[in-house]
This record gives C-alpha cells, structure tokens and sequence, in this order.
C-alpha cells in the first residue's frame, strides 16, 4: 500500500507507513466491517508470499472464524464478483 516498494516493514520509511492504518481503517468502514483483524506479515517463516509490504484486511463475521496460528480459508471469488466488491468499495471511499 506505500508509494514506495518495501519487501517488509523495516524496509519502508515512517513518511509512508503512517498512510497504512488510515487507509485500513477507510476500507473497514466502506465495507461495513464491526469485527476484523488486520495482519502484516514480513518474511517467509511469517508466511509473507508476496514480496512487497501490505496488509490483509480479514473480516471476522462470526466468532467460529478464527486465526489462531495466523491462518484462514480464503474463500475463492471469481474475477467479476471482485470488481462489483471494489466498485462498491470505492465509491463509499469517495463518499
């Protein structure tokens, strides 16, 4: 999410990470979410895959969702059902 590539946290200037959370916490509330977790990995033992600093957002819609030992089912969504989610998305971002 930073303007500049950073593989992990460390790699990435204080200027540009204080714009992480604020944009966490915009996406949270565009999408309606009360309970939620936000996880930052850095590394491959941290089960970081892509190499560029982000976070995950993930909704936590019920108590039976967990991420104990930092792991969750992603559930598989289909290109068109992701681009409705961003479009609405982004326009309670702009609103």
């Amino acid at each position: 999410m930073p303007k500049v590539h950073g593989a992990k946290l460390q790699d990435v200037s204080d200027d540009y990470l204080v714009e992480l959370l604020p944009i966490v916490r915009k996406l949270a509330i565009a999408m309606g979410l009360d309970s939620y977790n936000v996880l930052q990995n850095n590394g491959k033992q941290a089960m970081q895959e892509v190499p560029h600093l982000h976070v995950h957002l993930i909704p936590k819609p019920s108590a039976d969702v967990g991420l104990r030992g930092v792991s969750w089912n992603p559930i598989p969504q289909d290109a068109a059902s992701i681009a409705a989610l961003a479009a609405v998305i982004r326009s309670k971002l702009a609103e």
